[in-house]
């Protein structure tokens, strides 16, 4: 089941280059 994108989230997609990347990503290690 998939959701309709937000304007927010539609924007953000658009806006997105690969020179400008948008997306966020983290790694936590926890030992």
């Amino acid at each position: 089941m998939s959701d309709r994108l937000t304007s927010l989230d539609a924007s953000f997609l658009y806006l997105e280059e690969s020179t400008t990347p948008m997306h966020v990503g983290s790694v936590m290690v926890f030992q």
